[in-house]
Order: structure tokens, then sequence, then C-alpha cells
């Protein structure tokens, strides 16, 4: 069972919620971003434990850097993202960027940070 709400940052300091806090795993969510600058190429992606919607008061889990966006007008460049914690709680994100059909995946280790209950 998650301890604290998952998110990552988007726009303005803001928290898009993945997973909410008590949720049990396993468990798995898809989100879909888009670019918010015209010809973005990458974006800095940080992950977030905590119950507040602005990002940085939260408890950052790890970050990574999303690259091979097109370069298109902002709002048109779309990110499809794949969440699941897995039984051992391992969180793995795979993004898909649709213009382009590249996939990136990343891994973070939930219980390193504390954030299951009954580790």
């Amino acid at each position: 069972i998650l301890k604290s709400t998952l998110g990552e940052e988007i726009k303005d300091d803001k928290l898009s919620i993945i997973f909410k806090i008590g949720e049990t795993i396993p468990c798995e969510n898809v989100l879909t971003f888009h670019t918010v600058k015209d010809k973005q190429i990458e974006a800095l992606m940080t992950v977030w434990a905590g119950e507040t919607e602005i990002a940085s008061k939260n408890r950052k889990v790890g970050n990574y850097k999303l690259v091979g966006i097109p370069e298109l007008d902002a709002g048109i460049g779309t990110i499809k993202t794949e969440y699941k914690i897995s039984i051992a709680g391992i969180l793995y994100i795979t993004n898909y960027i649709h213009d382009t059909g590249l996939l990136d995946r990343r891994t973070f280790d939930l219980k390193k940070h504390g954030l299951l209950v009954n580790e």
C-alpha cells in the first residue's frame, strides 16, 4: 500500500497525480501529456511523493530527461506515459512519444524511498 500520493511535475510546478495515497500494489495507470512550449524537444520529468498540489513542496523521488520530442507547436507534441508499480515496489515508467514512436523506460525503487506500508 502506498504511504503517499505519487505524481509528476507539470507546467507551473503543479503535481499531476499518478497514484493516490492508500493505493494497493500492484497497480497501474496511463496519463497523456502535451508539450508546453513551441519546438520543445525535451522535458525534465520529476516524480514527487506528497499530498500538496505544488510539486516542489513534496518529496522528490527522482527525475529524468525525456529527449526525442519532435519540434512542434506547443500542445501538439503528445506523450503517453504508462506507470506500473510491481508487488516488489518498483515503479516502472514507460513514455511513448506519439509522433515518433520513441519509447523511453525508467524505474524507481519506492521501497528505497520508504513509500510503502509494511516494508
